[in-house]
């Protein structure tokens, strides 16, 4: 079974990781670099350039947190316990869109250079206690078969943005429709990766199983 989780999550994130690589060169990293602009011009600085090393630095970056969030799902896999295949991997991929993508980002925009921003440290924990409150509300939901569980599950969705994360404090330097760009981009793309990761995950990890299963191995 290791083995399984280690093949099926690497190979998963290396896939997913290249693959949001190519979408966000074209989507988003100009956006980063056109607010850069906006940012280093009203310091009175030079915006730095958008080199190969700085796009190599990309590309590993997304390739180690696809491996990451790979292993994190194979594991589940596992834990989840049922045959898994492309359909169900995609499931899980889109269900981690949400806890760790789509839910945050209902009350902590996506931030560009030049932006407005709380603390990192406060919305870190804010975005932390957020994925953590809305996996184990989904999960409530879809896998308990009692009613008062399910009811605390969506309330566990709800609970961290009546809390809210901090407030940003300064000026933005960017135009309101850069940011808003920025947005839907970052979103669609950590889609993108999310859908690729699950799908080729549970590909993978479902087609190792039925050869061990073929093989008459545990």
């Amino acid at each position: 079974m290791l083995r399984r989780i280690l093949v099926s999550g690497l190979t998963a994130g290396v896939v997913a990781g290249i693959s949001v690589s190519i979408i966000q060169k074209a989507r988003v990293l100009p956006l980063i670099y056109a607010a850069e602009v906006y940012e280093t011009v009203s310091k009175g600085g030079v915006s730095a350039e958008a080199g190969l090393l700085r796009v190599a630095g990309t590309v590993s970056a997304n390739v180690l947190v696809g491996v990451g969030f790979g292993l994190l799902l194979t594991a589940a896999f596992a834990i989840y316990g049922q045959n898994m295949n492309t359909r169900r991997g995609l499931c899980w991929g889109l269900a981690s869109f949400a806890v760790f993508f789509l839910a945050p980002s209902l009350s902590l925009q996506p931030t560009v250079p030049g932006m407005a921003a709380g603390e990192i440290g406060p919305r870190q924990v804010w975005w932390l206690f957020t994925a953590m409150a809305t996996m184990a509300g989904l999960g409530a939901i879809v896998f308990s078969a009692r009613v008062w569980l399910r009811a605390i599950g969506a309330l566990l969705i709800v609970v961290p943005h009546i809390i809210a994360p901090p407030s940003p404090h300064g000026v933005d330097v960017v135009p309101p429709e850069l940011v808003a760009k920025f947005g839907a981009s970052s979103l669609a793309t950590a889609a993108l990766f999310c859908v690729v990761l699950g799908a080729t995950a549970g590909f993978i990890y479902g087609r190792m199983q039925r050869t061990t299963a073929e093989n008459g191995h545990a």
